[in-house]
């Protein structure tokens, strides 16, 4: 193998000239591949022994780089400033969006943000008509009415997109999932609660300005008594008011990313219960906002209660860790005891809830055990949360006396993979033969007092649990993200399995198709 001389040619002042590098200084990174037997070279070039941590590239550089010096101040200002600058920059921003495949495939959530717009405007213009022709409010009365009818809007939006039981039947429906984007509930959730802080910050302000310019009494005399009779209920709107900015404050705050992801999921649990007290004095403030909030809230009351009887129920919601594996990444599977009338479909998400870790915290996480599996459930955790890293760490550090304490069997797939799983595929034979088909002979979590014991709720339904209804499904993902898919693809090997059919006369082995797919439309599944 022969190693010439390199030449590279830099852009320096408008014009081109060849630079020789001496053969001292390149850096060859040999690997040899033993299956093609060749020699695969890379090479970094550097300037001299002081450029050290400059590698330079093939392709043409200026000479602040090639004289390894920052661009001065002014070059910097006039190539932010220029037109070509600005134009690189917003087709960079919109070069992957506004495109006729974009908007093809977010069809449903552009119309949904337009239909949530129009609502709010045509409420708008609605007050601002009324109030102008029939009323002849002045503009900060006109301000404060729009910033009301939109808050009340909006704190009705806010209750529906968190009503998960609703959700989980609308999804049902293939013609509503196909123009509703109910997998983004959560998120617009968050977005309308920004929302409510800018217009209660704009009704406020209106309010406390038409305050100002009134003359029948004092400015602190509006805001802080109940002397002026404002309101529905004994002039206490003002104050009501204030107790809702307080309340609305300590919520978002404690709503933050750095509060809920930053140790202390606790205080935004807590603060977030505020809601009762916010809609409760809301309704005592606001006139009208009782005809638009009982609906959606009653509904919202009731999927609360159903949470709540089947959460602690053992036959429903209150169950036990049978055994756990360390897996490598900083990834942890818990195997859980499957209560007897819990039912979900693959692709499935459930809120775990671990006293011993933490009591009142719930996380969602995607069950990647298959429905026909019945006697446990599996999760599949990475440790990158506050929580999520207390759980791995717990099962990790367990000694085996813990173990035996809590009735908990750790695999440590981290160490060993290949006796983790013969280990975990010996105990799922133990826990067929010891509980069977049979719901009646399972074991409760009653009678394993020291066992390490799981809240769930749920199941709730995601975008994966419609991958039955179609022909041809592609199903992408990466690290942990492929937990819905491992479901979904256990419960198609457990409908091969089920349609497994040995012929008596010849003994040869075929498949019933109509047990495998029978009422669904799926024919091939891609899974990268």
């Amino acid at each position: 193998m022969h190693i010439h001389y390199c030449k590279r040619q830099f852009n320096i002042a408008e014009s081109y000239r060849t630079v020789f590098f001496p053969l001292k200084d390149l850096i060859l990174l040999l690997r040899f591949r033993n299956e093609h037997e060749t020699i695969e070279i890379q090479s970094e070039i550097y300037l001299n022994e002081s450029q050290r941590s400059l590698p330079v590239s093939s392709h043409l550089v200026d000479d602040d780089r090639l004289n390894n010096t920052k661009p001065s101040k002014y070059r910097v200002v006039q190539q932010f400033f220029t037109n070509r600058k600005w134009y690189s920059y917003f087709y960079e921003k919109s070069r992957s969006k506004f495109t006729v495949n974009y908007l093809r495939n977010n069809l449903e959530r552009i119309i949904c943000i337009i239909l949530y717009i129009l609502i709010n405007l045509g409420l708008s213009l609605y007050v601002i008509v009324y109030r102008s022709t029939v009323t002849k409010s002045n503009v900060l009365i006109v301000f404060a009415r729009i910033g009301e009818i939109l808050l009340n809007f909006n704190c009705t939006l806010v209750i529906i997109l968190m009503l998960k039981y609703t959700i989980l039947m609308l999804r049902m429906n293939k013609d509503l999932r196909k123009w509703i984007p109910l997998d983004d509930h959560i998120d617009f959730h968050k977005f309308v609660g920004r929302f409510i802080t800018v217009l209660a910050i704009f009704h406020t302000i209106s309010h406390m300005a038409n305050f100002g310019r009134r003359t029948e009494h004092s400015w602190s005399t509006f805001m802080f008594t109940t002397y002026p009779d404002i309101g529905w209920i004994g002039g206490f709107t003002p104050l009501s008011g204030i107790i809702l900015c307080i309340i609305l404050a300590i919520i978002i705050i404690c709503s933050m990313k750095w509060i809920r992801h930053g140790g202390h999921f606790q205080v935004f649990y807590w603060t977030h219960l505020l809601y009762l007290a916010f809609y409760i004095v809301l309704i005592v403030h606001a006139r009208v906002f009782w005809k638009w909030i009982i609906a959606p809230f009653t509904l919202f009351v009731l999927e609360k209660i159903y949470s709540n009887l089947t959460r602690y129920s053992s036959d429903n919601g209150r169950t036990y860790i049978l055994s756990v594996t360390i897996e490598p990444s900083n990834v942890i599977c818990l195997y859980i005891h499957r209560p007897k009338n819990f039912r979900f479909k693959a692709g499935d998400y459930i809120s775990i809830n671990l006293p011993r870790i933490a009591l009142y915290e719930y996380h969602p996480f995607t069950i990647s055990s298959a429905p026909e599996e019945m006697s446990y459930l599996s999760v599949h955790i990475q440790a990158s949360g506050n929580w999520t890293k207390r759980v791995y760490q717990r099962f990790k550090d367990m000694s085996d006396t813990q173990n035996v304490e809590n009735d908990l069997i750790i695999h440590r797939a981290d160490l060993n993979i290949d006796q983790a799983t013969a280990e975990e595929r010996q105990e799922r034979e133990i826990i067929y033969c010891e509980e069977g088909d049979d719901d009646n002979e399972r074991i409760v979590p009653d009678s394993r007092v020291h066992a390490e014991v799981a809240i769930i709720k749920g199941p709730y339904s995601s975008c994966a649990r419609c991958v039955f209804d179609y022909k041809h499904v592609v199903l992408i993902g990466g690290g942990i993200g492929i937990t819905p898919y491992a479901s979904i693809l256990q419960s198609l090997m457990a409908q091969f399995r089920a349609s497994h059919i040995v012929c008596k006369h010849c003994q040869g082995h075929n498949y019933n198709r109509r047990n495998i797919l029978e009422n669904r439309f799926l024919k091939k599944v891609d899974f990268i």
